[in-house]
């Protein structure tokens, strides 16, 4: 079985290791700050925890490398656009979203949505 690198060594990172044990799976969570050299990437499949990371020699090395099991897929999963959309035309519970295009819709979200909001810079594919 091939060992797995996850970049992210958060919660859900450490959450796979630990599923992976009983499977004769080795997880290797992979900190962003990590050295390309300390991690054992090359006969690995790679996949990743996070929506966003900083440009590293690590993250420059792994976006390339053809393990990356969903390398050409992740722009599209780290975008809730499709997501949030798809749960609305399905009709399922999602907390309520709004896809803010211009600073003159802020009064109304306020308004639809409360005091209290979440703002997240789209990212991925539009």
């Amino acid at each position: 079985m091939k060992p797995v690198c996850v970049l992210g060594n958060g919660q859900l990172g450490r959450m796979l290791r630990q599923a992976g044990e009983p499977l004769g799976i080795a997880v290797f969570p992979v900190g962003l700050d990590a050295e390309p050299e300390a991690v054992p990437y090359q006969q690995s499949v790679i996949t990743a925890e996070i929506e966003r990371w900083p440009e590293t020699p690590l993250t420059k090395e792994l976006a390339r490398h053809n393990a990356f099991i969903n390398r050409d897929i992740f722009p599209r999963l780290a975008d809730r656009f499709p997501q949030k959309s798809l749960f609305d035309s399905l009709g399922l519970a999602t907390a309520p979203w709004a896809c803010l295009e211009s600073k003159d819709q802020w009064p109304e979200l306020f308004s639809t949505l409360g005091d209290f909001l979440i703002v997240k810079r789209r990212t991925g594919w539009l």
